[in-house]
């Protein structure tokens, strides 16, 4: 093959290449945006454990944290945490399907049932953080 063909050739090459890189690329930035895929929710909520209370509150947020598994398939990830560093602090970790999962996980009866209960071993209030995603991945544990 002479050089003046191999050149169209490479260049016939890469205008078909490109083209498809194009399309490929369209396609694939209309699917991570379309709207009508829904937006996993992630949040860490902490609270903080009152004195003394410490084995009650770790056994109901055990019970609660095994509920809303059995319960709650859209309840992606939900994992309590004690802090190191304050024992009296209880870190959760939560990934839900969508923002309806997390409007569903409030309604539930393990919920309801926790704030009925919790004012034996929690101290009042809690601290909610929003999170965006911006990479990483989970496996099952």
């Amino acid at each position: 093959m002479s050089d003046e063909q191999q050149g169209a050739t490479r260049r016939e090459f890469v205008a078909a290449t490109a083209g498809a890189a194009v399309v490929a690329t369209f396609g694939f930035n209309r699917l991570a945006h379309a709207e009508d895929t829904p937006k996993v929710l992630t949040q860490i909520v902490t609270l903080t454990m009152k004195a003394g209370a410490e084995d009650k509150a770790i056994a109901a947020l055990q019970e609660l944290t095994a509920a809303v598994k059995a319960n709650e398939p859209d309840v992606l990830v939900y994992i309590a945490h004690r802090s190191q560093k304050d024992p009296t602090k209880i870190v959760f970790f939560e990934v839900y399907k969508d923002a309806a999962a997390a409007a569903n996980h409030g309604k539930q009866p393990h919920m309801a049932k926790m704030f009925a209960t919790s004012k034996e071993f929690l101290e009042p209030g809690m601290d909610i953080q929003k999170l965006d995603r911006v990479g990483g991945y989970s496996r099952e544990s």
